[in-house]
């Protein structure tokens, strides 16, 4: 009886396809993959016509491969990107496959679906089929038990699942100021009663500015460095990895032996340097505001970007606010969510950018969030979604028929 209930049991498995790492999630928690990871890269790299890396094995090739030869990379969330649907898929059902295996999840029962959340403007990804509204994940077919929601609406659902956010039986009047802070993108969005009625990019910013000032650190001892495609490579993986660590110290030892050789004495060069947080945060605050010209559309002219990072968000989520014809005072909750708000600076700037404009942190009704799992709230808040529910990006949740 047990065994027929559990395959009667209905499974939800939410999909986040981020900038970087793809998450999937069941039951309040994201799964593993055949790595023993969280994280699947969202990226294939075609090493030659007959061998395409998928997973660790692609996001070790990565940079390596983007600064060579750029045609040889896909990434999934890249809406620039000019790849087939069935490099995508390689992605999305090779390690989907693989993760539901070792997670004991059967691929084939009919009582599973998958809610893929997807930014607001994902009618340019090319999985996603704008004629037909419907998922494109293999070989061109469509695939009915797969549904897209926005990622701000299951960004909420995640913060009510992990009791963040008021839970559902008290939302009537929700209104969520979601602020996604990626990889290399910054989304602003009002979420009211699971329908996204405002919502601006910022695209080339995000938490991977981190890595690209640490590798720009790294490598102005030796500009021979950025025309090595394997040195790169090695860069930046040590770059990926002090940028975590300095969420947590001030300051982080890099050694990176054999990343070169002096082309004058022929003798290895080995790579030994002392990276400063603070260093680092200047370097990326200046990134940040370096893309303020490049989108002044995104920025209010009321409030001036450029003069520091808690004015650029300031400024930003602002230009929302006139764009959608929303208050301030109308939100019920701002929350913070991205991995790139795993670093202090940014968790501080945007708090001083929101106090900026509403005179506090929790100002009147609206409760400031800073989500402690910022980079799982999304995977997490789709497999949330009840199977007897669609979705409709203009009402929200629709019951099925």
């Amino acid at each position: 009886n047990l065994q027929q209930n559990t395959k009667k049991k209905s499974t939800t498995i939410g999909i986040d396809i981020g900038t970087f790492y793809t998450k999937f999630a069941n039951d309040r928690s994201l799964l593993v993959n055949r790595e023993g990871s969280r994280y699947t890269f969202s990226g294939v790299v075609v090493e030659d016509e007959s061998c395409t890396l998928v997973g660790q094995q692609a996001f070790t090739k990565y940079y390596e491969r983007r600064h060579s030869d750029a045609s040889s990379v896909s990434m999934a969330a890249d809406n620039d990107m000019t790849t087939t649907r069935n490099d995508i898929s390689v992605v999305l059902q090779s390690a989907l496959t693989e993760t539901l295996k070792r997670n004991n999840i059967n691929s084939n029962n009919n009582n599973r679906s998958f809610v893929i959340a997807a930014p607001p403007n994902a009618t340019k990804w090319n999985y996603y089929d704008t004629a037909t509204k419907k998922l494109v994940l293999s070989n061109n077919e469509e695939v009915e038990d797969r549904i897209l929601i926005p990622e701000p609406v299951a960004a909420v659902w995640g913060a009510q699942v992990t009791e963040e956010l008021p839970p559902t039986t008290k939302t009537e009047g929700l209104a969520v100021l979601v602020i996604d802070v990626g990889a290399t993108d910054v989304t602003y969005s009002v979420v009211q009663r699971d329908v996204v009625v405002g919502s601006n990019t910022i695209s080339n910013v995000g938490g991977n500015l981190y890595v690209e000032a640490i590798v720009d650190l790294l490598c102005a001892t030796s500009s021979e460095l950025r025309n090595d495609g394997m040195a790169l490579q090695r860069i930046y993986e040590a770059a990926h990895s002090a940028a975590i660590e300095l969420n947590a110290r001030s300051s982080t030892e890099i050694h990176i032996p054999y990343v070169g050789m002096n082309l004058e004495t022929r003798e290895p060069k080995h790579l030994n340097e002392r990276t400063v947080r603070s260093v680092v945060e200047k370097c990326v605050t200046e990134k940040f505001l370096e893309q303020t010209f490049l989108t002044e559309n995104f920025f209010s002219s009321h409030i001036k970007p450029s003069s520091s990072l808690s004015n650029w968000f300031a400024s930003s989520i602002t230009k929302l606010f006139e764009d959608s014809k929303i208050m301030p005072m109308e939100l019920t909750h701002v929350l913070v969510v991205g991995g790139g708000t795993k670093h202090p600076m940014i968790q501080t700037s945007i708090l001083d950018g929101w106090r900026m404009l509403s005179g506090g942190g929790d100002s009147g009704t609206t409760k400031f969030v800073l989500s402690q799992r910022p980079n799982e709230l999304v995977a997490i808040g789709a497999s949330s979604m009840l199977q007897n529910y669609t979705y409709d990006t203009q009402i929200g949740l629709v019951r099925r028929e």
